[in-house]
């Protein structure tokens, strides 16, 4: 899925963040409404992945979601490990984005 803005993905750093193969890669993903896909990132892997890296969130434009507002960027069908850094959760205001890891997915929800 391409980014939100309309722009090309590299699968290079996202892969390495994904497969664990070095805490340097990066993922970044971008909120700019709350429709998955087209107003932010969606990642979804059918198969397990192993979380390391950094997951980098980007917020686009003036956008500020509601409290209690959610997004799950990132879905999968078994994971191992959880990102060892995730930037951008804090939107100003008291604002935050908290990251909750299930089974099946990764939740940010507005708190």
């Amino acid at each position: 899925m391409p980014p939100a803005n309309g722009g090309s993905r590299k699968g290079g750093d996202e892969s390495r963040a994904l497969q664990g193969e070095t805490a340097s890669g990066v993922l970044t993903i971008e909120l700019g409404g709350t429709t998955a896909g087209s107003l932010f990132d969606l990642l979804a892997v059918a198969g397990k992945v192993t979380l390391d890296g950094t997951l980098n969130v980007t917020v686009l434009g003036a956008f500020v979601p509601a409290l209690g507002a959610f997004f799950r960027p990132l879905t999968f069908g078994s994971r191992v490990g959880v990102f060892a850094t995730i930037t951008g959760l804090d939107f100003g205001g008291g604002r935050l984005l908290d990251p909750l890891y299930t089974a099946g997915n990764l939740t940010l929800t507005v708190i």
